[in-house]
């Protein structure tokens, strides 16, 4: 499969994940790289090329990686070197949605969780509420969270637990705001 970015664009050699499908796949968005810069790249399925998605163009070096749709397919998050932003899929101006992050997921219902710390985070889009759902703890031999993902209808999640030296996927509720980590 061809990902058509455009010429002298490479795909981002970064940490992170590099791509994301639309929910109702017909949208894929590509981390991508041209010299020392890092920018998101939309590809329409009907579309042989990419575009570059304005607003979302960093330094290669501030992690421009991890993108994700949210659930209508008409807004992207990605990392940034100052956090979680969003922005159109037709660009404009990123807003904040977290000011610290690494990987996240835009679900349902008006919730996005994030990964900050090794810890859990539920909040929303808007960057409002955020809190704490689930930490790292030793003693249950829990000793980080990572790469959650909303389920559809945004009352649960999957989330990768790191018990070293094994990790383990677990879905968990986000109703009650409180994940079990049973």
């Amino acid at each position: 499969f061809d990902l058509g970015l455009p010429d002298s664009v490479t795909v981002l050699g970064a940490s992170g994940t590099k791509l994301a499908i639309s929910r109702d796949g017909t949208k894929i968005v590509i981390a991508g790289q041209r010299g020392a810069r890092a920018a998101l790249y939309l590809r329409r399925m009907d579309e042989p090329v990419a575009q570059l998605v304005r607003g979302t163009e960093v330094e290669r070096a501030a992690r421009g990686t991890s993108p994700g749709f949210d659930p209508d397919g008409e807004w992207l998050f990605f990392r940034t070197a100052d956090g979680l932003k969003k922005v159109p899929i037709g660009g404009g101006i990123p807003q904040t949605v977290a000011d610290s992050g690494h990987t996240g997921s835009w679900g349902d219902l008006g919730k996005f969780v994030h990964i900050r710390g090794r810890a859990l985070w539920l909040g929303t889009p808007e960057g409002r509420d955020a809190r704490v759902l689930a930490r790292p703890d030793s003693a249950r031999r829990i000793f980080g969270l990572s790469w959650p993902h909303v389920l559809p209808g945004g009352e649960y999640a999957l989330i990768t637990m790191d018990r070293s030296p094994n990790q383990s996927l677990i879905v968990d509720s986000l109703r009650l705001g409180v994940i079990s980590l049973s």
